[in-house]
């Protein structure tokens, strides 16, 4: 097992090293629980005779985390894996500085995100920490951070005098011949402490485009081709989002993946029929172009997995999934997010005049971000005339609409006694009904079944409200003086996609049902107690937001119930 070990801890490094931090997390965290069943031990112990790589695992799958953005998560891994404690003498240096300095890096997160009366002394703490690894080993890079760090908090002269300690480290590495890209980057920021400009972080994009025809001439396409190139060098992007409709969308992901950067897919529809309608329908020769991108992608994701059905919603649905996942991932790698299109100044298109270039412009226009605009005439035009898409959806009569819904499972409610049962329905559903009640008519629909519960709204923040203050309400109750057991908790899932609104004879009410409703079903139960979980598609949806009120930290890919597979899950939680 122990070349098992090194091996997942090579391509961990390797995904982290790629900037895919969700990714680097899910190999880690995999790997660490083959080794835990292996020995039956916990996640602070591991085989003897690898240790360091357990360790590296362990670090690794903390870092990962916390890059991308779930400090608390972070914290809590970070102390669950025993890295916490002293760590056994016998480990390579370089390994327990790195250990120290991710102790450091969360602590100085947590300071970031303190907007309180104590965030000078928790930049100062997070500062103290990366001192004592610079100390220790002399490397540059807790150095730099402790540098960063005493800025933020005010102590100037202490920033100076680690910039320079940190700047001297460098200029003797690169005299040993170690001026690599790391150290380059270390003393930028050094210098940055002391005045100078930092190095630019590469971007994230999300980009779309005309499919070949009136709207991109064939004769533009070799010069929109070239331009494009030109812009993404122009940004230095490292990571693209979009789908893979012929003509800009293929041209896009060509250029991403010829200068190196990372891939993302996000498809409308299943990709059979996308390839027939959206790719062969501009010509043959645009199917090989095709494969060969989506052979290279790093992710590929889904409106839906079934038919198109004549719903345009589905496009603007896959291009905003693709949006918020731009803007998450950019989130995690602390970069600029953009959007890139090729688009002629035109009104948007599909039946309800929201699908299409004209919409994704318009709708990323509305959240204020920069964007580009590349047109297949030649001439100019501003990606404001696009107006802003507004943020809800155009319902198409007897098709499928989009719908934030929610699962949720009252733990205990199993194990209550005869004379509990007329207590729980008045106390603990009535929390939660007092709660759909405050919402009104934004609820669509509501049910429940003694110990579950199911509700559907059409947009995922006020979903996302409802999540948190249904949590709160029963967080809230005092359940010994009502007679109830303490174990009574609630768990909760939400998922947003499109679905089918149908009248349900039984209930004699408009339900909801469809595959995202299975699988918003399959979340709930692997939610640990008085949490919410969310899949990327929510989280996605919600972070394309103007104003966000909300964040969705990182879980991993988590295991769904009933055989579901798995999904990438994040844990919503009110924005600070």
């Amino acid at each position: 097992m122990r070349d098992l070990i090194r091996e997942r801890l090579q391509a961990a490094r390797q995904h982290a090293g790629d900037g895919d931090h969700f990714l680097a997390f899910d190999v880690a965290t995999q790997t660490l629980k083959e080794v835990e069943a292996e020995t039956g031990q916990g996640p602070a112990s591991g085989l003897p005779a690898a240790v360091a790589d357990i360790v590296g695992l362990k670090h690794l799958a903390c870092l990962s985390l916390a890059r991308t953005g779930a400090t608390a998560a972070a914290r809590h891994l970070y102390d669950e894996c025993g890295l916490c404690a002293p760590l056994d003498a016998s480990l390579p240096e370089n390994l327990v500085v790195d250990v120290e300095a991710l102790a450091a890096r969360i602590a100085k997160d947590e300071a970031l995100a303190d907007r309180g009366h104590e965030r000078r002394d928790k930049l100062r703490r997070a500062a103290e920490l990366y001192e004592h690894a610079h100390r220790r080993s002399g490397d540059p890079y807790p150095g730099v951070n402790a540098a960063t760090l005493r800025l933020l908090a005010g102590d100037l002269a202490e920033a100076e005098q680690n910039a320079r300690s940190v700047l001297a480290g460098c200029d003797a590495a690169r005299a040993r011949g170690g001026g690599d890209y790391w150290n380059a980057a270390t003393m930028a920021e050094a210098a940055a402490v002391l005045g100078d400009e930092a190095l630019r972080t590469q971007i994230v994009i999300h980009f779309t485009g005309h499919l070949p025809g009136p709207r991109f001439p064939a004769e533009r396409i070799p010069a929109v081709g070239r331009e494009i190139k030109a812009l993404l060098d122009t940004h230095d992007v490292g990571v693209g989002y979009g789908s893979l409709a012929a003509g800009a969308d293929i041209l896009f992901a060509e250029a991403l993946l010829a200068k190196g950067a990372r891939l993302h897919l996000v498809f409308p529809f299943e990709i059979d029929e996308f390839r027939r309608l959206s790719v062969a329908s501009a010509g043959a020769a645009w199917l090989e172009r095709f494969e060969t991108c989506l052979a290279q992608a790093r992710t590929v994701n889904y409106a839906t997995e079934d038919a198109y059905l004549g719903d345009d919603m589905l496009f603007t649905y896959a291009s905003r999934f693709a949006m918020g996942l731009a803007m998450v991932h950019a989130r995690g790698r602390d970069a600029p997010v953009r959007q890139m299109a090729v688009w002629d100044g035109g009104q948007a298109g599909g039946a309800t005049g929201v699908a299409g270039t004209t919409a994704d412009v318009g709708f990323w226009r509305g959240l204020g971000l920069p964007a580009d605009a590349i047109v297949p005439a030649g001439h100019a035009v501003d990606v404001r005339s696009a107006g802003s898409t507004p943020d809800g959806w155009h319902d198409r009569p007897d098709g499928r609409v989009l719908r934030a819904m929610l699962f949720g499972d009252l733990k205990g409610f199993s194990k209550l006694k005869e004379p509990q049962l007329k207590l729980y329905a008045a106390e603990v559903l009535g929390a939660l009904a007092r709660v759909l009640d405050d919402f009104g008519p934004a609820v669509h629909f509501r049910n429940t079944w003694g110990d579950g519960l199911f509700v559907v709204v059409e947009d995922v923040e006020v979903a996302a409200d409802i999540a948190l203050a249904l949590q709160a309400a029963i967080t809230g109750l005092d359940k010994a003086k009502l007679g109830l057991p303490e174990t009574i908790g609630l768990r909760l899932g939400g998922h947003a996609g499109p679905v089918f609104a149908a009248y349900d004879p039984v209930i004699c009410q408009t339900n909801f049902i469809g595959s995202h409703v299975s699988r918003t079903a399959r979340i709930e139960p692997v939610t640990p107690e008085g949490s919410v979980y969310v899949t990327d598609a929510f989280a996605a949806l919600l972070t394309a937001r103007k104003n966000r009120r909300f964040d969705c930290d990182y879980v991993g890919m988590v295991p769904a119930a009933k055989g579901y597979g798995t999904m990438r899950m994040f844990t919503l939680r009110q924005r600070t």
